[in-house]
């Protein structure tokens, strides 16, 4: 299993072939990535703390832009539109849109998307967060989508 994807070509967190096989992790972050987990103030959560799963500096496999995009907004507000920089200690940070947390072992947990959240009566629900509670709790229900519904 890996964290990362097309989009850079690349792993913000992989397995590796020295490193003991825990269940549900991914056992190291990529060489040269400096990888955290924010909150949503955009600040560094501790060891076993869940949220957003970001890259704090450049990487060599990070895309330059999209394609029909010559002024570079739609690539920045893919990536990095979330916070500003003032918010980060002045520089850009790529937030990958995925929920994850820091094992004490140095792996990562990933829990779902990020950018799927669903808002109903002013109650933020991550679909992860259904999608995991049915996995755990209902082994009857073998698939399932969640979808929001306008009231």
């Amino acid at each position: 299993s890996i964290a990362g994807g097309t989009d850079l070509n690349g792993c913000f967190a992989l397995g590796c072939p020295t490193l003991p096989v825990r269940a549900g992790e991914l056992q190291c972050v990529g060489l040269g990535l400096d990888v955290a987990i924010f909150d949503e103030s955009a600040v560094e959560l501790p060891v076993g703390a869940r949220g957003e799963l970001v890259c704090r500096q450049a990487f060599p496999s990070m895309p330059l832009g999209f394609l029909a995009d010559a002024d570079g907004t739609r690539y920045l507000d893919a990536y990095f539109a979330h916070w500003p920089a003032e918010q980060t200690g002045g520089r850009r940070v790529w937030r990958h849109g995925d929920f994850a947390e820091r094992t004490p072992a140095g792996g990562l947990v990933i829990h779902g998307r990020s950018d799927a959240t669903l808002n109903p009566g002013g109650v933020r629900i991550g679909t992860a967060d259904i999608y995991n509670v049915l996995d755990e709790h209902v082994p009857a229900v073998v698939d399932s989508v969640v979808v929001g519904q306008d009231a």
